[in-house]
Order: C-alpha cells, then structure tokens, then sequence
C-alpha cells in the first residue's frame, strides 16, 4: 500500500500495490510519480500526485524486470528505469516516452550485473 500525506502528516490518499513497492520518481512538470516494485518487480504505477488517481500501469518488457528506480529527466519527457534481463541480471536502464502514455523506446546496457534474490 502507498500512502500519500501532506506535510502536517495528514493522510491523502492511499494506492494498494499490486506487491511490495520500493521506491518513487516524481515529475515536476506533470506532477505524475512512478511507483516502482521491489525486485525483481513486474509493475510500475503511475499516478497522479495531487489525487492519487492511477493513471496507468506498465510492466517491463518480457525478457527484464524492474529493479525499483527510476527517474525523469529534466522536462519529464522521458522516465528512465533500472531495470535486469532475465536470464542473466545484466543492468540496463529502461526509456519510457512519458509523453506518450509511458511508451518504451529503449534501453542504455553495459551497467553490469545485479542480484535479484
């Protein structure tokens, strides 16, 4: 489950994840946050940070998972994820078009090799 408070701590919303979650990234632009699932994680969320409307839900692509990061760039057109293969763990970093409904157009490799358990 997320919880989202104000800074008085006072509860405004909370979203049931579909497993443990693990981390967030935040768009300032669009004001959406990413909900990332620990790994090796199979979801990530998109809301609305105002209201906690889920606005989408990706998975990662069938051969990875995610690694529970990931961050905007500095227009917040694009949400980088760290994401793993499969088979072998190899680090790579996932390209998601965050304007155009979180499509993913590819992935950076070479970041070495992680665990998942």
């Amino acid at each position: 489950m997320l919880a989202a408070t104000n800074i008085s701590g006072e509860l405004l919303y909370t979203h049931p994840l579909a497993s443990r979650g693990h981390s967030v990234a935040h768009s300032q632009k669009t004001n959406h946050i990413g909900v990332f699932a620990r790994r090796p994680g199979y979801y990530l969320d998109i809301l609305d940070a105002d209201s906690g409307a889920q606005l989408q839900s990706l998975e990662p692509p069938k051969d990875r998972f995610f690694y529970g990061h990931g961050v905007y760039d500095n227009d917040s057109s694009l949400l980088y994820t760290t994401e793993g293969v499969t088979d072998t763990c190899e680090g790579v970093i996932g390209i998601y078009d965050a304007s155009n409904k979180y499509r993913r157009i590819g992935e950076w490799t070479g970041f070495g090799i992680g665990l998942i358990k």
